[in-house]
């Protein structure tokens, strides 16, 4: 395969997107679009498209790296204000321009707004994201990549949970090892709680040392080519475990296994999410169930579809998505578990190659 030849059916989403909103141009603004359409990294990059325009802009820290683009794109390099280079460049001579509504600074719009006052501003933020959402062999390959970094630096830390270890120290190893595996980033700062700090959702890891037994939760996940992983476990370690630790566990798992054997094409994130409620409130868990079920995953962490308990966006083939059940019980403790599932005509196939333990 040429090296860009996966760009072409993305590239060719861009003209039918256009084509769809009856656009004259198409104006991407977010990180996650140019990794997608142009597969490029860099935190500084815009993409225009048009009638016979396809340009890639980037500022002059990215110049070297703008030369590496797919040669379908001419590349521009900005210094200065970047509106004064559309004016420049009369780079919106025609009147309909579509935005990613959700991925724009507000004060930008107004800017442009402000300078192109006979143009219309029309938000397709929603059809960007679901053709983002749309795995094809080559972001597939980088989410297996990104998945099989995060279950390596899992089952190296595990052997390091022992008395007196802290959460620094264990979620600095999880860095660590994720780079050490191909990684090239964290996917988000890894989550390492003990006893307590598990009923925080997004616990940030600290100096608190381990004394077993106890409940402790990990949630980490690995940024590969610019498509992400990301998976938790809840278990107890050693042995004389509170039977409410284990119970809590035990529900969680339950709810995770009934949800991924829901996930099909034109399932809604809401029918998923009732459904978790449903199984807690058996439990009296429902009270302490205070996110979502899960989420798109992909080139964002959190990308569409939405699994929540508003959302109505179906779920379709190719997308990749987590199940996240949890329960936090103020002061005392909480549990999650969370596996990625890649959606096929025949249900959902489960990523994360890594075993659940109520107790190691």
């Amino acid at each position: 395969m040429k090296k860009y030849e996966f760009l072409t059916n993305r590239i060719e989403a861009i003209s039918r997107i256009i084509e769809e909103n009856n656009l004259d141009y198409l104006f991407l603004t977010s990180r996650h679009a140019s990794q997608y359409f142009a597969d490029f990294g860099g935190s500084s990059s815009y993409i225009i498209a048009g009638k016979n325009k396809l340009i890639f802009i980037t500022d002059g820290r990215y110049s070297a790296e703008a030369k590496l683009v797919d040669n379908r794109y001419s590349k521009l390099i900005y210094r200065g204000p970047l509106v004064e280079l559309f004016k420049k460049e009369k780079m919106f001579s025609k009147p309909v321009i579509g935005i990613e509504g959700n991925d724009i600074p507000y004060a930008f719009v107004e800017e442009m707004k402000e300078v192109f006052k006979k143009n219309k501003f029309v938000d397709v933020g929603f059809d960007i994201s679901r053709q983002i959402s749309r795995h094809d062999a080559e972001s597939l390959s980088r989410m297996k990549s990104a998945v099989a970094a995060t279950t390596a630096a899992y089952n190296k830390v595990l052997p390091m949970i022992k008395d007196g270890v802290t959460e620094i120290d264990l979620a600095s190893e999880i860095s660590w090892f994720i780079r050490e595996q191909g990684g090239d980033n964290d996917a988000f700062e890894p989550i390492v709680a003990f006893g307590k700090n598990t009923a925080l959702p997004h616990a940030k890891p600290t100096s608190k040392k381990l004394k077993l037994p106890e409940i402790i939760l990990f949630d980490m996940g690995c940024r590969y080519q610019g498509v992400h992983s990301d998976f938790t476990r809840t278990f107890v370690a050693g042995i004389k475990g509170k039977k409410a630790w284990h119970h809590a566990i035990g529900a969680v798992n339950e709810v995770l296994f009934t949800v991924e054997k829901m996930i099909a094409p034109g399932i809604t994130g809401a029918q998923l999410d009732k459904e978790a409620r449903r199984i807690f409130k058996k439990y009296s868990y429902e009270k302490y169930f205070t996110h979502a079920i899960g989420h798109g995953l992909g080139y964002k962490l959190h990308q569409f579809p939405r699994l929540s308990a508003q959302s109505k966006d179906f779920l379709e083939t190719n997308q990749v998505v987590t199940i996240e059940p949890g329960i936090y019980l103020p002061d005392k403790f909480g549990a999650r578990l969370e596996n990625d599932y890649l959606i096929t005509d025949n249900g959902a196939i489960n990523l994360t190659n890594v075993n659940i333990y109520e107790n190691i």
